[in-house]
């Protein structure tokens, strides 16, 4: 009999299954890059070569509706990718022009939700609003009043003349404490994002013996705004009274960081007729097996062959292998001496 040579090539891992099928579509249906996306390519060239021009233009479009004349927003700008960068230039809208600054969406490739999953960032408590050190003095009843929380300095406003350690982008949500002065009846304080209602919960309740002060340290969601000259108001209710506000941290979107992938694959020779037992490399420390595969050339097919981290089936693994880190194959060779190749997908997150 007429001996046959066949290839046999199994890889087992979804990340590079998709990635193989996606490439095995573009290569059958033979389409290159859409126009769009070359114009799209051309935007960010011409971006990267004259950055400070499109920020001086966006800042521009926007500064007649700025309560600050820009400032902030230019400010935001500069810390942005290319990518957002460019959404901001085509915001039509005040919500458009967010959206592209702060984000909100999560790369299908990488870890955390840029609105739920925060991080918090504690900084030395520092004064960014006293109401006693400014003209309009104690909060009038019922109405709000409007404080700037990033970037500062925060001097027309009563408090400190730094930034405070506050980014220059807004943050998600700040936690801070406000101290209520001078309530000689009953009454209590709100604090709620600029622009947005008034919540019906108080983040402060004081009667006419609680005494000269009062303090509370609560976490308050702020407006994102770029355009904006505040981020936070706060509103006194039954009583006219003076407050502060003293920084003591803020809630800031993760970085969305991708996860690594390594490949590493090892050559075992398997005699003709012979069962075996493959393993792939150790994953190095850090690192998560998730995927792995083998290749071999066989003669006279079939052969019969399994793989799995850790065993599958009727395999058992080798006594006291830990095959945990690792992707192992176990089956017959039925045909003449061949290599066997075993791949292992290690995959991490990287540190920020």
């Amino acid at each position: 009999m007429k001996r046959r040579v066949g290839v046999l090539i199994v890889f087992v891992s979804a990340i590079v299954l998709v990635s193989v099928a996606a490439s095995a579509q573009v290569a059958t249906e033979g389409v290159g890059p859409s126009q769009e996306k070359l114009q799209y390519q051309a935007r960010v060239a011409a971006a990267l070569q004259n950055r400070a021009g499109v920020e001086q233009a966006i800042v521009q479009k926007w500064a007649a509706v700025a309560e600050d004349g820009g400032i902030e927003l230019a400010a935001a700008l500069s810390s942005l990718s290319i990518d957002r960068l460019l959404l901001a230039e085509d915001a039509r809208d005040h919500d458009e022009l967010n959206a592209a600054i702060f984000g909100g969406s999560v790369d299908p490739l990488s870890i955390g939700s840029s609105t739920t999953d925060l991080v918090f960032i504690p900084v030395q408590p520092c004064r960014i609003f006293d109401t006693r050190n400014t003209a309009a003095g104690r909060l009038t009843v019922g109405t709000p009043r409007a404080f700037e929380v990033a970037p500062g300095p925060f001097t027309a406003q009563g408090g400190s003349s730094t930034t405070c350690s506050m980014p220059a982008l807004d943050p998600e949500a700040v936690a801070i404490t406000l101290t209520v002065v001078g309530g000689t009846a009953t009454g209590n304080l709100r604090a709620w994002p600029y622009y947005y209602s008034a919540p019906n919960a108080s983040v402060a309740n004081w009667t006419a013996s609680s005494g000269p002060a009062i303090a509370n340290t609560t976490i308050v969601r702020i407006h994102q705004c770029t355009i904006c000259s505040a981020e936070l108001y706060v509103q006194a209710d039954g009583n006219s009274v003076h407050v502060v506000g003293d920084i003591v941290g803020y809630f800031w979107s993760p970085t969305q960081t991708p996860t690594s992938h390594e490949v590493l694959n090892s050559v075992t020779s398997i005699a003709a007729n012979a069962s075996f037992t493959v393993y792939s490399p150790v994953c190095p420390a850090g690192t998560r097996v998730t995927g792995g595969g083998h290749g071999a050339q066989w003669f006279d097919s079939p052969a019969y062959v399994t793989s799995s981290r850790p065993s599958n089936g009727t395999f058992t693994p080798v006594s006291g292998t830990n095959d945990a880190d690792r992707w192992m194959f176990q089956g017959t060779n039925s045909g003449s001496t061949a290599e066997m190749r075993a791949y292992v997908l290690c995959s991490y997150i990287p540190g920020r």
